[in-house]
């Protein structure tokens, strides 16, 4: 039997590590020590035209999480913005959402034009994304996205949207 007071410190010992795993647990990802720890993610890359910005209007996952969204603007000549992590979260998960984007055009002349990307890196098969844009027939001659990248457990996604 161990002494009193011995015992009260290794239950506080204790206590002090499951409180710190449990927090560590939690981080997102840009705290986390290797982003690459995660068992399928996908980390997002934003361009833009001179002409062309981005406004987030909604996100949603059906699998994994959004732990890093990106920013609620994207603004015209964005190259290469790293911006947005999503990564599977449980046992033998992927991780799949949708980005929703209002599009404007010409320093912020608001278009009713409107741009969807969905992600699907899943923890068995190969990965998908998409990107679509909506509010008819003028919005999609008038504005392109393109996609490149994804390739992968930890996959790099780039995506372009410009003006046509």
């Amino acid at each position: 039997m161990l002494p009193r007071r011995t015992a009260r410190t290794l239950l506080a010992l204790l206590a002090a590590a499951a409180l710190v795993a449990c927090a560590a647990a939690e981080r997102p990802p840009s705290h986390r020590r290797r982003l690459n720890g995660d068992a399928r993610s996908v980390s997002f890359v934003w361009s833009t035209d001179a002409t062309t910005s981005l406004h987030l209007t909604g996100t949603s996952n059906s699998h994994g999480k959004l732990y890093v969204g990106p920013p609620s603007d994207i603004p015209p000549n964005a190259k290469d913005w790293k911006a947005g992590y999503a990564a599977s979260k449980g046992f033998m998960t992927g991780v799949e959402g949708d980005l929703q984007f209002s599009v404007n055009l010409n320093s912020g002349t608001t278009t009713g034009c409107s741009l969807n990307l969905h992600y699907d890196c899943p923890f068995v098969g190969a990965n998908s994304y998409s990107c679509s844009v909506g509010g008819g027939q003028a919005c999609q001659q008038a504005i392109g996205c393109a996609l490149s990248g994804g390739i992968g457990n930890n996959a790099e996604l780039n995506i372009s949207v410009y003006a046509k």
